[in-house]
């Protein structure tokens, strides 16, 4: 939703702890056609998120050990949806990042 995503990156500080959650594990388990779609509508909600800067990241939600990602594979699928390399990596390693120290401070 859009206005959710203008309202985040309004509200948002150096210390927010606010993020949306995109999970991999979605694509993992959906059929071809259900896939297409996610993948189209993912597209449009990131380069939303990217627009007003809102923070978002990439997550497995692995019930399995087949269902674990290594970063180049997830980083790759950043790609797919629209993301620059950069971008991609920032949404694995850095934004979490940022949380956990944000957590850890409290």
């Amino acid at each position: 939703d859009i206005g959710l995503i203008r309202e985040m990156s309004a509200s948002k500080t150096s210390a927010s702890k606010n993020a949306f959650e995109i999970p991999l594990s979605l694509f993992l388990q959906s059929s071809f056609v259900q896939r297409s779609k996610l993948i189209h509508q993912t597209s449009i909600f990131l380069r939303y998120c990217k627009k007003f800067r809102a923070d978002f990241v990439f997550t497995s939600r692995a019930q399995t050990e087949f269902d674990l990602k290594t970063p180049r594979e997830i980083t790759a699928i950043g790609v797919c949806l629209g993301l620059t390399i950069e971008e991609a990596v920032s949404a694995l390693s850095e934004v979490p990042q940022k949380f956990i120290e944000a957590f850890i401070e409290e």
